[in-house]
């Protein structure tokens, strides 16, 4: 009986146009064995399952099967109960190895929702590292024409979320009646699993304000957007990925192109239509944007450092000479920043959202560079009194008086 490998290795060298006798002395077999076995007169090994053994689970299958099919949801533990009485005594591994071969998971299908013309919008985050720091990217996309608006930015906080819908909803052309998203906690306080959720009351301010109503996503099923969250893929893949930015500037003005380029006038995978198209249909149906700005209720407390700046989301603020208290209030706005004094504005600021910027008021400029003036004017100044200083009206009175010399040793006496 030939060795699989031999069988394997004569079937070789017999392609390869070795003759009998040469196979034979190659293996150190008789050459009548490679002629039988080529003349087909020795069947090949052949190699097939191995024979199931005996399980003690196998005098229950029948019954199991039954209970699965009348009740498929059955728990092992359940069935391990009820079998044990019958006289099973083997472990419930066993049983539930088998059990997942009755009721094979199925794949879960995530039902696609479409909503009509101006019904609703959704955003979502996305997060990316560049040679600047790290940023976030938030996606507002309209629900029936897919048009988008995105803008990155390094907080995620609520104030910058607020000034971004700001910038958003004027470039969708109007509001939608829903606003769908995730329990972030930039905007929601907390959302009980199959409950409504508690949003934050400045961005319910701000919702009422625009007109929207906003929507949470289902605890722990943040799919339940659809369309956002595969928008946050395409951005990364199609626009972020292997570019180059200067500054979060740069990065929001190549967005910016790459947006109204490419992601709003590419053929849509599931509509099949341009987003830019749709969207002149869709933005008729959009309500109104608000007539005057949005202005947050919300107030810090920042204290004064000792060169006249304040601090406030990473960036330095000027406050004008002259104020007596180190602890300041201030106000921001959407687009600005307003620094009071009890009660008292002292100065209003364009609102920085990059990182570590210096903002100066021209009037605190101006300021500043004259005391800057001023002391390279005195480093220039000669050391002693100049001929204009009044010391100088003292000098010949000075130098007519007669003073005394007298030894040391006499002031030792005088110590003594």
């Amino acid at each position: 009986m030939l060795r699989k490998e031999d069988a394997m290795s004569i079937e070789e060298m017999h392609q390869q146009g070795m003759n009998h006798t040469m196979i034979a002395a190659k293996l150190g077999v008789s050459r009548k064995t490679v002629s039988r076995y080529l003349r087909g007169r020795e069947k090949k090994p052949v190699y097939g399952p191995r024979p199931t053994r005996p399980s003690m689970l196998d005098p229950y299958r029948h019954y199991l099967q039954e209970r699965i099919q009348t009740y498929p949801e059955l728990s092992a533990v359940r069935l391990l109960d009820e079998i044990r009485q019958r006289g099973y005594r083997g472990s419930v591994t066993i049983l539930k190895d088998y059990l997942i071969t009755l009721r094979p998971k199925a794949i879960p299908i995530e039902i696609r929702f479409e909503t009509e013309p101006g019904e609703q919008a959704q955003f979502d985050y996305g997060e990316e590292r560049t040679s600047f720091g790290r940023v976030h990217v938030l996606a507002l996309t309209l629900g029936w024409s897919r048009y988008l608006w995105c803008g990155y930015g390094f907080q995620q906080d609520l104030l910058t979320l607020l000034s971004q819908l700001d910038q958003g909803l004027p470039h969708l052309g109007g509001v939608p009646q829903t606003l769908l998203f995730d329990n972030a906690k930039a905007t929601v306080l907390h959302h009980p699993f199959r409950a409504d959720a508690e949003f934050h009351p400045e961005f319910l301010r701000f919702a009422r304000h625009c007109g929207f109503r906003p929507l949470a996503c289902q605890v722990r099923r943040p799919q339940t957007k659809g369309k956002v969250e595969r928008t946050i893929g395409y951005l990364h893949d199609s626009f972020f990925y292997a570019r180059q930015f200067r500054d979060l500037d740069d990065l929001n003005v190549q967005c910016a192109d790459w947006r109204d380029r490419v992601a709003n006038r590419r053929m849509h995978g599931t509509t099949g239509e341009i987003p830019q198209e749709r969207w002149e249909e869709e933005k008729s149906l959009l309500g109104s944007l608000p007539d005057g700005p949005y202005l947050p209720l919300a107030a810090f407390s920042r204290r004064l450092s000792r060169d006249g700046f304040l601090s406030f989301h990473g960036n330095f603020y000027s406050v004008p000479e002259g104020v007596h208290s180190r602890l300041l209030e201030v106000r921001p706005t959407l687009r600005e920043l307003a620094v009071y004094q009890k009660g008292r504005l002292l100065v209003t600021h364009p609102l920085s959202f990059r990182r570590g910027e210096w903002v100066i008021a021209p009037e605190h400029r101006q300021r500043q560079s004259m005391r800057q003036v001023s002391a390279e004017e005195r480093e220039d100044k000669p050391a002693g009194p100049s001929p204009s200083d009044p010391v100088d009206r003292f000098l010949p009175a000075w130098s007519s008086v007669r003073v005394p010399v007298r030894s040391l040793d006499e002031y030792e006496r005088v110590l003594r």
